[in-house]
């Protein structure tokens, strides 16, 4: 393997981004991601494994066609680096497979007619339409096709780790891995799927902005809400008020250490606050919580603070109406699971993927992903419900003002002013609410 910084700009935040067959950092040249440095993985003739610095406190991989299983590969023998989360996009881990991966026959013939006038081809594929493949060209890899060919045969004989993958991209209109194998690979390995329309090479700047969250505005959209926010959350507050009823009905009545992920304004906090004594109680948030609430407060970003937990030191970790923003709910439930005491409490609510299906489909994990990870983790489920709640509104402009009144981030992060024009123009004024609560005990 080789790695080229593509872009340095002094982050702590580093998107390890591993290229597919063929490629080198000239595609990729003009990729960015919000306020993170950007490493391109590439060439994998040679699986010796890259370096990563260690002042990165916080690593996405994002992996693409045949880069997935050599970042499996390298996922597998560095479990000591911080990846908080990994998305595969239009690969699997069965480079060459009949079922899940791309077909022997096409492979071999791949292989063995490869030249300068059928690369060209399967790059016109690869890219799906003429205005794509012209801009690759502008920027095409500037490699011999004769290490292509050295490297697709050593891409042949690499063995998957099966490391565990947060979600994986299927593009319908590819070209190169049939999207039905891609689907059927990756639920073979229980992984989350998310099926875009795209060609075998994609859009990587919208994939990343659907996949990854940006918790920075995520804060300050919330930040500026708190004075609004109490008084127009009264779907959240509904949840909140069921969701510590559960815990007080399920949990340990009288835990020695309690965390509470998300605290926000403390409409949670002041539910339970009514009936839970417990010996120490911390507030985690993204934003400053207010110096009214209980308890030791702490700015941080739950899904790497939890890290800090030492094993078995928890007796309960509640959050309301937060494991939706995290990028990697499957990592933060081993996490907790790690972190709680025998017999403790892990009680949350989240959204669903059908909330707010009127607008746009989220990538939330349902009740049934959740309960299975959780179940992984050797958590006992105690309770589950979801519910689907109607929110109408008078006209689009009050839904909107909702919207920002709550903090929302309901209309996306990429451009919410067009957004905003969409739904104005679609007449939209009713979304769906998809709350999800469980109840678990280690």
């Amino acid at each position: 393997m080789r790695i080229k910084t593509i872009y340095r700009n002094g982050s702590r935040r580093l998107l390890l981004f591993f290229a597919g067959w063929g490629m080198d950092e000239h595609p990729f040249l003009n990729l960015r991601f919000r306020d993170y440095d950007i490493a391109l993985v590439h060439d994998y003739t040679d699986m010796s494994l890259p370096t990563i610095a260690r002042e990165y406190e916080d690593i996405k991989l994002m992996a693409w066609s045949f880069g997935v299983i050599a970042a499996d590969i390298f996922m597998a023998s560095n479990p000591h680096l911080p990846i908080t989360q990994s998305v595969a996009v239009n690969g699997t881990l069965f480079p060459v497979d009949d079922r899940y991966g791309i077909p022997e026959a096409i492979f071999k013939g791949t292989l063995d007619g490869l030249s300068d006038k059928t690369l060209v081809k399967f790059f016109r594929r690869m890219c799906g339409s003429k205005e794509a493949f012209d801009r690759f060209l502008a920027n095409a890899p500037k490699r011999p096709t004769e290490s292509l060919r050295e490297e697709l045969k050593a891409i042949a004989a690499l063995k998957a780790s099966h490391s565990r993958w947060d979600m994986a991209f299927v593009s319908t209109l590819d070209r190169i891995i049939p999207p039905e194998n891609q689907a059927a690979a990756w639920e073979r390995e229980k992984t989350r799927t998310a099926i875009t329309d795209y060609p075998h090479l994609p859009d990587f700047e919208e994939i990343l902005s659907r996949a990854i969250t940006d918790k920075a505005l995520v804060a300050q959209r919330f930040e500026s809400a708190k004075q609004t926010y109490d008084s127009n959350a009264r779907i959240q507050r509904r949840i909140a008020e069921r969701l510590s009823d559960l815990w007080k009905e399920y949990g340990v009545g009288n835990p020695k250490r309690t965390i509470e992920i998300g605290s926000g304004t403390g409409m949670f906090t002041g539910q339970y606050g009514k009936w839970l004594r417990s010996g120490s109680l911390e507030l985690w948030d993204l934003t400053d919580i207010p110096s009214s609430l209980p308890g030791k407060h702490v700015v941080c970003d739950a899904e790497k603070e939890i890290m800090n937990i030492e094993d078995g030191a928890v007796d309960a970790i509640v959050s309301a109406s937060t494991l939706q923003w995290f990028d990697s709910p499957r990592k933060f439930i081993a996490e907790a699971a790690r972190s709680l005491a025998k017999d403790g409490i892990l009680a949350f609510s989240s959204f669903g993927p059908e909330n707010f299906k009127e607008i746009r489909e989220p990538l939330y994990p349902s009740l049934t992903e959740l309960t299975k990870w959780l179940r992984e983790e050797g958590l006992e489920i105690v309770h589950e419900e979801e519910d689907h709640i109607r929110a109408e509104f008078d006209s689009t402009r009050q839904m909107l003002r909702h919207f920002s009144a709550t903090g929302v981030n309901a209309i996306g992060c990429t451009d919410p002013v067009g957004e905003a024009r969409n739904l104005l123009s679609k007449g939209i004024k009713a979304v769906t609410y998809h709350p999800i609560i469980v109840v678990a005990r280690k």
